[in-house]
């Protein structure tokens, strides 16, 4: 199955602007997990380890620095960077076999079984 990452090279807070994306891409991560794909959602700070570990994230931040990303890795490739993609671009970019009603990416809302049990502000998990 596929390797589906998202690396930042910051830890992002409730107060970023870019929260709400980040829980929706979390949300949905969960349930690509759940249909068999291996997803991970990686800052710098809580992951160096992983950063180190592919040669294109690591590459990506020693060139261009923090402003290149969020960026996204498929099967440890790069295919998109810059910002945070909505989930049809994952879908699209990861080239995954999808039925819309079965994701429902588009409203997508936190439920209580979706959170993993972090600390329950979420700031912790992102």
């Amino acid at each position: 199955m596929k390797k589906i990452y998202i690396y930042d090279a910051v830890k992002r807070s409730m107060d970023d602007p870019h929260f709400d994306d980040i829980l929706q891409l979390e949300i949905f991560f969960s349930r690509l997990y759940d249909r068999g794909y291996l997803t991970a959602m990686l800052n710098r700070e809580n992951n160096p380890e992983e950063f180190d570990a592919n040669p294109e994230v690591k590459a990506l931040y020693e060139k261009e620095g923090a402003s290149a990303f969020p960026c996204l890795t498929v099967d440890g490739k790069i295919v998109y960077n810059g910002r945070y993609p909505s989930s049809d671009q994952v879908i699209r970019l990861a080239g995954i076999d999808y039925d819309p009603y079965e994701f429902d990416v588009d409203n997508t809302e936190m439920e209580a079984d979706d959170c993993d049990g972090c600390s329950g502000d979420c700031n912790g998990c992102f």
